[in-house]
């Protein structure tokens, strides 16, 4: 059967797309990133999702809404053609192996902010860790560089890499929240199977936003969980436009809070943030 002329770019996109879905776990999504000497991790791989290389882009940074939408902390998987483009570019990063072989790894790149007078693209950066001297490395890709992408991993996922002395701490904040995500130290850790945690590590925490009424006892709860814990704790309330604050600001009961999202930071009311008010 004839297709008619109109439907063929949207069958050839489809079978690009499945295509795409069935080559990604080799080199992105659906495998355990590898541990430093060889070894793969124990636990369970992030879900990444398959980029759809049709949404439209037009240099700007990464929309705050849609199905395309990139936010801080989000992790990516950038293709090995645009890693091996940018190694090339980058003098700065010459002689370090663990930047040459991450992508090869399997090992993601996390969203950040964009820089004041940053070219176009996508903000990406790349934490390494202490024993390759803690580099905190700023990366712009082109957006058709992107693979996959997936939410941080959660608190649950990583707590088998987490410090004994933390586990009571992280049982309670797990009572609060399942849904806890990481970024930072441990959330390295269990990505890569590399020694990012220290004895002087925070646990890095990204706490779903809940209602306005709601935000003032989970503060309540995170200070005392705090008072006992063994490490500090650190992060954010991020609602779901991926806008962030610190958690502190609210406990310390600031008028105006520092908002975070990709495009930039900004003072915003305390009271507007809680209600949902874009930074």
């Amino acid at each position: 059967m004839m297709l008619p002329a109109d439907d063929l770019p949207f069958m050839l996109l489809a079978f690009a797309y499945g295509a795409l879905l069935i080559l990604l776990p080799s080199f992105a999504g659906e495998v355990s990133p590898s541990y430093g000497d060889g070894g793969v991790m124990s636990q369970a791989p992030l879900s990444f999702v398959a980029h759809d290389p049709s949404a439209p882009y037009d240099g700007a940074p990464p929309p705050i809404t849609g199905e395309e939408c990139l936010h801080r902390h989000d992790l990516v998987v950038v293709s090995a053609a645009a890693w091996r483009t940018l190694l090339d570019s980058r003098e700065d990063l010459a002689g370090e192996p663990l930047i040459a072989g991450w992508v090869d790894r399997g090992w993601p790149l996390v969203v950040r902010r964009f820089l004041p007078g940053e070219e176009p693209g996508l903000p990406l950066g790349l934490p390494l860790p202490p024993a390759h001297g803690k580099r905190r490395i700023a990366l712009t890709l082109p957006r058709d560089a992107l693979a996959a992408r997936a939410s941080p991993p959660l608190l649950r996922q990583a707590m088998g890499v987490a410090p004994a002395a933390w586990q009571p701490t992280l049982e309670r904040l797990l009572a609060l929240d399942v849904e806890i995500r990481i970024y930072g130290s441990l959330a390295w850790q269990f990505l890569t199977g590399l020694d990012y945690l220290t004895a002087h590590s925070d646990l890095d925490m990204l706490l779903p936003m809940p209602r306005a009424a709601d935000a003032a006892r989970l503060i309540t709860a995170l200070g005392a969980i705090e008072q006992a814990a063994s490490m500090r704790l650190d992060g954010e309330l991020v609602r779901s436009d991926g806008a962030g604050v610190n958690w502190r600001e609210f406990q310390e009961g600031a008028a105006e809070v520092l908002v975070k999202t990709t495009d930039g930071a900004l003072l915003l009311a305390a009271r507007q943030f809680l209600d949902g008010a874009r930074a």
